[in-house]
């Protein structure tokens, strides 16, 4: 497991929440070892799994806030050209999402069937807090879940997302589309993935650029009706 490092010039927490603040994260398959995995090691293409659980340790992702808004994306130093490399990037997704505090909205940048889409998410569940707690590389974090809908999944589409944020860095963020819990999320486990922070800047003096979205905007809807327009595999592929 990695250390967490965490570099904090400020004078006070209160003032985290106005900064800007770059984390990065490390993942790893939520259900433990793919190459081992009995489905995978049973079935015709387990040749093809060779190399990717390597290959998922080395991926990494970066969260960026600046004032109210954030971008999280894929940020990494694999060869795409080599195959484990490709698998694990299509395994754990390549999307990017930017929030808006303020405006209350998350977009989701999709690589689709080769065109991108700029997808405006539906309102999501409330969190449950839950009265567990557990240290992770020094830090008192707690438990909070909430169902995700899995919209293309066509047999138990809910599941269950775990997070475990600490209050004693107060940013409201964290991987992917997930946050707005009284806390940084050091923590997270969805569905395939689970993400952890592995080094975390908050300084008056670190210098991050956001993106900005200035593209067309579509529905969740729109681009569910898209996706049933194409190939069931091809579908799946969407992270």
């Amino acid at each position: 497991m990695k250390y967490l490092y965490l570099v904090l010039l400020l004078n006070g927490l209160a003032a985290i929440a106005q900064n800007n603040v770059r984390i990065t994260y490390s993942i790893t398959p939520t259900g433990g070892s793919l190459e081992k995995n009995q489905d995978v090691v049973k079935s015709k293409v387990a040749n093809s799994f060779v190399g990717i659980d390597d290959a998922l340790t080395r991926l990494s992702y970066m969260l960026i806030v600046k004032d109210q808004k954030s971008h999280f994306y894929l940020e990494s130093m694999l060869d795409f050209n080599e195959k484990p490399a490709r698998l694990a990037r299509a395994f754990a997704g390549n999307a990017e999402f930017f929030k808006d505090e303020q405006r209350k909205t998350i977009i989701k940048k999709v690589d689709f069937s080769n065109e991108i889409f700029y997808v405006k998410l539906d309102s999501v569940a409330q969190w449950e807090l839950l009265n567990e707690q557990k240290i992770i590389n020094g830090y008192t974090c707690f438990k909070a879940t909430r169902e995700k809908l899995l919209r293309l999944k066509q047999s138990n589409p809910l599941h269950i997302v775990e997070a475990w944020y600490c209050p004693a860095i107060p940013v409201r963020n964290g991987p992917k589309e997930f946050g707005d819990l009284p806390g940084l999320i050091l923590e997270l486990q969805d569905d395939k993935i689970t993400y952890l922070a592995s080094k975390i800047e908050l300084n008056n003096n670190l210098k991050v650029t956001l993106k900005e979205v200035n593209h067309k905007i579509i529905s969740e809807n729109e681009f569910y009706k898209i996706i049933k327009l194409t190939d069931a595999n091809t579908a799946a592929t969407v992270k």
